[in-house]
């Protein structure tokens, strides 16, 4: 049995163990209503309620809350749409972290290749070659990573948008080909991984708001709709979590990209039932899906950004993402709650169905291991 299958066998039965414990809190109070009616976040009590927060309580029971953190970004533009690295930021010093400081290098377009050039090379240009934007300095990320790397609680990496979803994928130019980013994800976790209590986090995106059907390296169908795009983009960042997780050490995922997908199923039957735009909210500018992206179809709305920084924080401490108060000042109270809503629903799905492992799962499989 090698790593990861046994990885996902432990966090089965931590699952069974949540749910024995968890049944007579949800569950038999959902059979009370219509087996035809969606499970709703609203009549739902939380990991952290009641009962079970014995269990999932305990990852974050013992997070060092009273000293600084230190997270730092690896990723391009989005990354830096709307400063998803500060909106993360924001909730983190909300939820009772004393200090949060924050590091992000974000070339536009930058791929996991670039940034490990940026980080290898010496005396790299600043804006000269394939690998460099102007405005960022490459000795930067080869500082934060190795030279004079801080004490960085958590290191998120984000692939750029494409690349993620071209495996098994013949004909993509060498730079971008998924093969050389799978190689590159793993350069860059062996860094992180030389970092003391430093860890890795993938910053899954999401696909475009109407896929991609005008790239001649990859024609009209590999990404011809959203949803196939986001298949190949959720199948790519699992691969990056496979390759770089070890014994002892696994990788993590932020399951950003299927937040996206939520919210575009839920307004698909929503866009079916009223009969317009052939069942697709990506051309319903009306839509809360439609509304994820900006005006571009590929970058993250204000509320897109929103939704990735409360994944993100979701993935990364197991508290509940309806608890966060803080929003941007520019984004509806509405909005903001729909957002609170769809993230807090996928992390528990994913962590109860086995789909993603989390941080805080693996602490409280081995408290209950010791115990």
């Amino acid at each position: 049995m090698n790593y990861n299958t046994a990885r996902l066998v432990s966090l089965l039965v931590l699952t069974a163990l949540a749910t024995t414990r968890f049944y007579d809190v949800y569950f038999r109070r959902s059979e009370k209503s219509s087996l035809t009616s969606e499970w709703s976040l609203s009549n739902m009590p939380w990991l952290f309620d009641t009962e079970i927060s014995n269990i999932t309580n305990t990852f974050s029971e013992h997070l060092d809350r009273g000293h600084d953190w230190k997270l730092l970004f690896v990723g391009n533009s989005y990354t830096e749409v709307n400063d998803l690295p500060t909106m993360v930021r924001h909730i983190f010093q909300e939820q009772w972290i004393a200090q949060v400081i924050v590091k992000s290098h974000y070339p536009g377009g930058q791929t996991f290749r670039g940034h490990v050039e940026s980080a290898l090379v010496m005396n790299a240009p600043k804006t000269s070659g394939i690998f460099v934007t102007e405005g960022f300095d490459p000795k930067e990320l080869r500082q934060w990573l190795i030279t004079k790397p801080k004490k960085w609680n958590w290191v998120l990496l984000q692939e750029q948008s494409q690349v993620p979803g071209f495996w098994n994928v013949t004909g993509i130019p060498r730079d971008y080909a998924f093969s050389t980013s799978l190689s590159n994800s793993k350069q860059l976790n062996g860094m992180v991984e030389r970092i003391p209590n430093a860890q890795t986090m993938f910053y899954m995106t999401w696909g475009r708001r109407n896929g991609i059907v005008d790239n001649s390296d990859i024609g009209p169908e590999l990404y011809k709709d959203y949803p196939t795009m986001q298949a190949r983009i959720t199948a790519g960042y699992q691969q990056y979590m496979e390759a770089t997780s070890r014994k002892g050490r696994p990788t993590y995922m932020a399951p950003v990209g299927l937040v996206f997908s939520r919210i575009y199923k839920q307004c698909q039957v929503a866009t079916k039932y009223s009969n317009t735009h052939e069942d697709n909210p990506g051309t319903d500018p009306h839509s809360l899906f439609y509304q994820l992206y900006s005006q571009d179809g590929s970058h993250p709305s204000l509320a897109g950004s929103y939704l990735a920084a409360l994944t993100i924080y979701g993935s990364i401490m197991g508290d509940d993402p309806r608890d966060v108060v803080w929003k941007p000042d520019l984004l509806s109270a509405e909005i903001a709650s729909q957002m609170r809503q769809a993230v807090a629903k996928t992390i528990m799905d994913t962590a109860f169905d086995g789909t993603i492992s989390y941080p805080w799962q693996e602490s409280i499989w081995k408290n209950d291991a010791g115990n």
